[in-house]
């Protein structure tokens, strides 16, 4: 633990189609919270585009630099934005114990209808198609697993091409999938 900062550090893991950038509004809640958090900008793979697997592979050496660069902690929490939540769970696959929570933000952990109408964003699209091996990823033992999923008003509506509760992108279903994992927070998006 850090003087004076007893919260472990924070990484904030993208989604499909993204960069780091999009964290700006958490970067300046967490800088005046003095919360430590790191954001992703993989390197190795393709950033916005790259599979789960490449992406997963990349956390791994994330999250032990950051350990190693903050000697005091021995476990970090990971908030992983849509695809950035699938990223996370393949890699704590491997039973890291360097992970104390991990938060998904509108995560399709069983896939998303909507990657089965578009081939955008290549290959990493693959990996939320409903039914994709990487949306079977297991549960780590050594992490707690929170979801935060959306659901549009109803008055308002949400994907057409869902037909379920959906945040306009993602079922709620498949945020909750199997009700495997506690869902911290359901969200309804008012426009």
């Amino acid at each position: 633990m850090s003087a004076g900062n007893p919260y472990s550090p924070v990484l904030l893991v993208h989604g499909l189609g993204e960069d780091a950038s999009m964290w700006k509004k958490w970067e300046e809640l967490l800088t005046k919270d003095r919360i430590q958090y790191h954001t992703v900008t993989f390197q190795d793979s393709n950033d916005k585009c790259g599979t789960v697997i490449a992406h997963a592979v990349e956390l791994g050496k994330q999250v032990d630099e950051i350990l190693r660069d903050s000697q005091n902690y021995h476990q970090i929490h990971i908030v992983g934005l849509s695809k950035g939540g699938i990223d996370a769970r393949v890699y704590l696959g491997n039973g890291s114990q360097s992970v104390a929570n991990l938060i998904m933000v509108g995560t399709p952990n069983s896939g998303t209808p909507i990657a089965e109408r578009t081939g955008l964003c290549s290959p990493a699209v693959w990996d939320v198609l409903p039914e994709a091996t990487a949306t079977k990823a297991g549960m780590n033992p050594n992490t707690k697993y929170y979801i935060i999923a959306g659901d549009w008003e109803k008055n308002i509506g949400g994907n057409p091409m869902i037909a379920a509760p959906d945040d306009g992108l993602v079922p709620v279903s498949s945020g909750n999938r199997k009700a495997t994992f506690r869902v911290l927070a359901e969200l309804s998006i008012i426009i």
